[in-house]
């Protein structure tokens, strides 16, 4: 029962990560009902580390927007997720939209 415990608190926190950038996505990526991709893609690499890339092909973030930036409330709540998982996050780099990736 800890394993299906632990496991039950791991999902809660990816499903709020992927609520938030999902939330994110829709009120700022796509303006003017524009249609793109939200894209999730999970894996573990050799080392047993677990990989979650998430992005959109939307606008992008706006000047002055920084996902390091601790005045970004959502951003600000993306890291403490990750921080439960007692993992990683980085922006990844993009010619559009905005993505990051997620290690534990």
């Amino acid at each position: 029962t800890e394993f299906l415990k632990k496991s039950t608190i791991l999902f809660i926190l990816i499903g709020l990560i992927i609520n938030e950038l999902a939330v994110n996505t829709i009120d700022f990526a796509f303006p003017d009902d524009v249609k793109g991709i939200f894209h999730v893609g999970v894996h573990k690499d050799d080392l047993g580390v677990v990989n979650i890339e998430i992005f959109d092909d939307g606008v992008g973030l706006p000047d002055g927007v920084n996902f390091d930036s601790p005045d970004n409330l959502g951003f600000t709540i993306i890291k403490s997720l990750v921080g439960q998982l007692n993992g990683s996050c980085e922006e990844l780099s993009r010619d559009s939209g905005f993505g990051i990736l997620i290690k534990y």
